[in-house]
């Protein structure tokens, strides 16, 4: 397959030397849309070998040896039949493009590319446009153009649209956002300039006119449409939000901070539950110091070991020191019979 050369039904794609797929087109100037890995051969159990020795490209019905054809179809894409022979039906295997909108020439000029693999793509007209019908056809023209001054224009935010890969796109990598702007309103052939976020100084202006757009947000870029400064519209490209409302059909909001009246009764209650902990321990606390000392207090009572209010050791009668001493013999006694 090294020299192999596919060409589509309309002549509107090319296959060129087993890995460039082309856009001929009506633009006199052919554009690479998508290069993948050379490929060597198409085994007929369905396996796609690559010149590089990578990882082969494999069909989903790989196994069986079947009769297998690889295609350029007129939508573009590179595609792998097998054929059912009970039926006598050919079956897509493999395809090389899985984002059909990143196909150049599926839209006409300044259209944007909407769709998925499994939704058939279609086009729509950005913010600042409209379609006209034609004789010779649908065109998406602009509605109000604006002059060379740049104060007569502004730009429309179109998160995740990108018109990259058109021939006439200058390529300026410059350090910042506003460097980016400033260029493309000083030019007046300027029709939009494209901006990543990432810090990898990508700035691509679009002149003259707007090719092969689509919406994508493996993109990561925001297009940035010129429009007449008088222009009404609004963009309807606003990142996520349009993707999830479709999907889900859910508005996601952010969680609003609490209110200050709400605050303030809070932090009262924490802190009344903290002085009520910390009230409630004390009291516990207290209240087994004073049985502790009222226990020995009787205890020294009983023993006859107070100390006088005004000092000194207690004087002792010879009854009370001979009941004291039957009262240690007792306990003593009792010690003698269960601790030993």
């Amino acid at each position: 397959m090294n020299n192999t050369q596919l060409i589509s039904k309309n002549k509107r794609y090319m296959f060129d030397n087993a890995k460039d797929l082309i856009f001929i087109g009506s633009y006199n100037t052919p554009s690479v849309y998508k290069s993948i890995n050379k490929i060597l051969s198409l085994d007929d159990d369905g396996t796609l070998k690559m010149a590089d020795n990578s990882n082969p490209f494999l069909s989903s019905d790989k196994g069986a040896p079947l009769l297998r054809r690889l295609t350029l179809d007129d939508d573009g894409n590179l595609r792998v039949y097998s054929l059912d022979s009970k039926k006598g039906t050919w079956t897509i295997v493999w395809q090389a493009i899985q984002e059909f909108c990143t196909i150049h020439g599926t839209c006409g000029p300044n259209y944007i590319c909407m769709g998925s693999e499994q939704n058939k793509p279609y086009c729509v007209c950005p913010p600042g446009f409209q379609t006209f019908r034609k004789s010779s056809g649908e065109f998406c023209e602009r509605k109000n153009p604006f002059t060379s001054s740049p104060q007569d224009s502004k730009f429309l935010r179109l998160d995740y649209v990108n018109f990259s890969g058109g021939p006439n796109e200058t390529d300026l990598r410059a350090p910042n956002f506003t460097t980016c702007e400033s260029k493309c309103l000083a030019n007046p052939n300027c029709l939009g300039f494209e901006y990543k976020y990432t810090g990898e100084q990508y700035c691509v202006h679009h002149l003259d006119r707007l090719l092969y757009g689509y919406w994508s947000p493996a993109s990561e870029v925001a297009m940035f449409l010129r429009v007449a400064k008088a222009e009404t519209d609004k963009s309807n490209f606003t990142g996520m939000t349009t993707m999830i409302d479709t999907i889900c059909s859910a508005n996601l909001t952010l969680p609003r901070p609490h209110d200050e009246s709400n605050t303030t009764p809070k932090n009262l209650a924490i802190l009344i539950t903290l002085f009520t902990i910390e009230l409630t321990s004390g009291a516990i606390f207290f209240w087994a110091f004073v049985k502790k000392y009222i226990k020995y207090r009787d205890m020294a009572h009983t023993l006859g070991l107070e100390l006088l209010p005004l000092g000194g050791p207690k004087r002792f009668t010879y009854a009370e020191l001979k009941a004291a001493t039957r009262l240690l013999q007792r306990h003593w006694a009792w010690w003698l019979r269960h601790c030993l």
